[in-house]
């Protein structure tokens, strides 16, 4: 008798789930129908999707099936034998996924770092680029580079151009220290003109916006200017300073240029030979 009942009750199983042939998923939390939810039996793999309703018809995949996957994005998948679909009325809610996104940081500085490691296009002249040059103003010392376009209404002037961007659009940086911002005119700006090219150790341009380091004025670019850097004497013996001096004369704009200055003794040969 009691084998009897154990073949008897598979057989009313099946025919319970073969009356039933459609199957309902829903969203746990708000019992709404969830349509496009892939259901696959197992063993064969054999698949169905819900439709607007949240329903399918699991006909054809019931027969052989022992468990259902229910695949939906942004849900848990969840797999469900068939002698667990009667006990849920053949009704099927899925918990929506959470997805634990780490913690991200984003930090800036303005630390020494290789050229090949920054993220934007930035040109670097070094202090023998720049004496090689001999240009009489840092407009000209950046119109040189070859990267910049300086507009010069006259031989004293010169507004460096970054990718069509000048003046408020264009932040001037000496050694940190801002000499333009974004109030400033909209016309062509000769700040740079005031700097002193023979005291720089290098002149960066870093071309695109640069906001994330130097803030909202420095939309277009930037030109960061590095003077030159003093040491300090590390035993009483040591000599502190050296000096040099040069004159420059141009006939075109009648330039006479004379200037003097001291460095410190870890100044390379290499830079002496122009002068610095």
């Amino acid at each position: 008798m009691l084998k009897l009942l154990g073949l008897l009750f598979p057989l009313l199983l099946l025919f319970q789930l073969l009356q039933a042939q459609s199957i309902k998923v829903v969203d746990k939390t708000t019992l709404q129908p969830l349509p496009g939810v892939l259901i696959t039996s197992l063993p064969g793999k054999n698949s169905v999707q819900t439709n607007a309703k949240g329903e399918a018809d699991i006909s054809q995949l019931i027969i052989n099936a022992q468990q259902f996957k229910f695949n939906y994005v942004g849900y848990q998948s969840r797999t469900i034998s068939t002698k667990q679909l009667p006990d849920l009325n053949f009704e099927v809610a899925l918990s929506q996924q959470s997805h634990n996104l780490n913690e991200v940081v984003v930090s800036v500085g303005r630390f020494t770092e290789q050229e090949k490691l920054v993220p934007q296009q930035v040109e670097v002249l070094t202090r023998k680029e720049l004496s090689f040059m001999s240009q009489p103003t840092t407009a000209d010392v950046v119109q040189q580079s070859g990267k910049v376009l300086v507009q010069k209404s006259q031989l004293g002037g010169g507004s460096p151009i970054i990718r069509g961007f000048e003046a408020n659009k264009v932040l001037l940086v000496v050694d940190g220290v801002r000499m333009n911002n974004a109030i400033y005119r909209g016309g062509h700006l000769q700040n740079v003109i005031t700097l002193d090219n023979s005291m720089l150790e290098r002149a960066e341009i870093v071309f695109g916006p640069g906001s994330v380091i130097y803030g909202s004025d420095a939309l277009g670019g930037v030109l960061h200017f590095h003077t030159l850097k003093p040491a300090l004497a590390t035993t009483d013996n040591e000599q502190l300073v050296q000096g040099s001096a040069f004159t420059r004369y141009a006939s075109a704009p009648d330039e006479k240029t004379i200037h003097a200055q001291l460095w410190p003794p870890e100044v390379g040969e290499s830079d002496r030979d122009y002068g610095f």
